[in-house]
């Protein structure tokens, strides 16, 4: 994504991400969206339903995937926030 599209500042971030058929980690993640890298594949414009666990607390997610890249032996997924709460 261009950081011209960017509506927040992205912090780069490695904690787990745990889909319903899959997990992963992230790579990058900011206030509007988050880019995780998974063994499970997506498609562009999926709703996608995850959780982000951070040390202290996690963070349930609802998005819609905007981007997905091929990389060696999983797939980049980058995903716009709709909604997110903290647990």
């Amino acid at each position: 994504m261009d950081a011209e599209r960017r509506r927040a500042q992205r912090y780069r971030l490695v904690v787990p991400v745990r889909l319903q058929k899959a997990r992963g980690v992230t790579r990058d993640i900011s206030t509007a969206g988050v880019f995780f890298e998974t063994e499970g594949v997506q498609s562009i414009g999926d709703t996608v339903r995850f959780s982000v666990d951070f040390p202290d607390a996690t963070v349930q997610c609802e998005g819609r995937v905007v981007r997905v890249e091929k990389l060696e032996k999983k797939f980049g997924i980058a995903v716009e926030f709709t909604t997110y709460r903290f647990n």
